[in-house]
């Protein structure tokens, strides 16, 4: 973490702010330099992990700023694999949907 940027530290805090707010659940944020997939996600007893590849996503993707909806977009889709592993589910499907709407009613102040 000493290494990160600004900017991912600013994106680590927003994921973890906003996976407390979904699930009350804490998160760990890991940056790896690996490729392949732009970030996975992990669902453990007590503490998630979301693991993103800053390679593939590039500097300019971490930056709250300018980039928000594109990370909120990426959040969406590795969040909810706290519901299903299987892209193709009714779970992930669902999880999903229950994501978009409590993100959508929290921000217009509804429940």
């Amino acid at each position: 973490e000493a290494a990160w940027s600004d900017g991912m530290r600013e994106v680590a805090e927003f994921a973890v702010g906003l996976h407390r707010d979904l699930f009350d659940v804490p998160l760990s944020v890991v940056l790896h330099d690996g490729s392949g997939a732009s970030a996975t996600y992990s669902k453990g007893s007590g503490l998630c992990e979301i693991d993103l590849f800053y390679k593939v996503l590039g500097k300019a993707w971490f930056d709250l700023a300018s980039n928000r909806r594109r990370i909120v977009e990426l959040l969406i889709h590795e969040f909810g694999h706290h519901y299903s592993g299987d892209h193709l589910s009714e779970s992930y499907h669902g999880g999903l949907c229950r994501i978009g709407a409590a993100l959508y009613c929290n921000g217009e102040g509804g429940n």
